[in-house]
């Protein structure tokens, strides 16, 4: 499968600092992997190992059907990396349309498509106004932008994006995260995302990973993250001003509810069984002459996964869902 990235036991040292430790994956064509983790995880050490940019001391990763080690050169023509921005490699003197014809050559677009290409991807990027002007005027944004186009250029059919929505404004990182989607979905590419922006993380990726101190903690959906690690899930009910307080304390004697907190009128509360539970808290509530605003759950984010898992996995305890 060219779009598929099987990963075993991947390893690298740097030193006596062990950068990635013994890692193992598997990233499906045509998917938005999310790759998440603090600073000095191992993220980048990982991605540059993937590219065949540098080799790892122990493991074996195959990207798009080419070992990493054996067939580096055959790893580079099919991947596009967009490196973190600090990194980004662009020539200050030379204008948009020259930074993508010297990339596109070096990937040995044909001539005959090579001025169309750039002009594609500049209009997407909304750079094809200053395509006469110096990258060196450019702002953060647009650099950004000009780099994306940069990694896309010779159409990979695998894409590492290293933070790609930094120094975007908010309808350029919408649009941008549209564009991935569509890429992966409707041209079947794949996309291994590096990213500390777990709300666009939630939004985008099919899959995630986190890593922690070179080891991987846990990877699946989001969905089935959640179910795994909370298996109670917490529900607040809204109360107008006047109940009996005395039906509240009833409700702890029903079974399957855990936690059961009142805070002026707000009813806030545990189960693993809310299609049982929560009706029968409504009926007695209302039954009481209690008047309910709103019964809402309380959603976990990507953010409280990746929280609690950093939190509680310093050693790293293996999760897959």
């Amino acid at each position: 499968m060219t779009g598929t990235i099987l990963v075993d036991n991947l390893t690298r040292t740097f030193g006596k600092t062990i950068a990635v430790d013994h890692i193992s994956l598997e990233v499906k064509e045509g998917e938005v992997f999310g790759f998440l983790g603090p600073n000095g995880a191992g993220k980048t050490t990982t991605v540059r190992m993937l590219c065949s940019l540098i080799r790892p001391d122990e493991g074996k990763a195959i990207v798009g059907g080419h070992d990493i080690v054996k067939e580096g050169s055959a790893v580079r023509s099919i991947v596009g990396l967009l490196p973190e921005p600090e990194l980004s490699g662009l020539y200050e003197r030379m204008t948009p349309i020259e930074n993508l014809e010297y990339f596109a050559r070096l990937y040995d677009l044909p001539e005959n498509q090579l001025k169309s290409r750039v002009k594609e991807l500049l209009d997407m990027m909304e750079l094809w106004g200053r395509r006469g002007d110096r990258v060196a005027t450019f702002s953060r944004g647009m650099r950004q932008k000009l780099s994306i186009a940069r990694a896309l250029i010779h159409d990979p059919k695998i894409l590492f994006m290293d933070e790609p929505t930094t120094g975007l404004d908010p309808a350029a990182a919408k649009s941008f995260r549209e564009f991935i989607a569509n890429l992966c979905k409707q041209l079947d590419r794949t996309v291994f995302l590096c990213t500390h922006n777990l709300p666009e993380a939630d939004m985008i990726c099919d899959r995630i990973a986190i890593i922690n101190h070179g080891r991987l903690a846990t990877i699946g959906e989001t969905s089935a993250l959640k179910k795994s690690l909370w298996t109670k899930r917490v529900f607040t009910l809204s109360l107008l001003p006047g109940f009996d307080k005395s039906v509240i304390e009833r409700l702890a004697d029903i079974g399957s509810v855990d936690n059961l907190k009142l805070r002026r009128n707000t009813l806030q509360y545990e189960t693993d069984k809310p299609d049982q539970v929560n009706p029968t808290i409504v009926q007695k509530i209302v039954q009481s002459g209690g008047k309910i605003v709103t019964l809402q759950e309380e959603r976990k984010t990507l953010e409280d996964i990746y929280m609690k898992i950093i939190g509680q996995t310093e050693e790293s305890s293996w999760m897959e869902v």
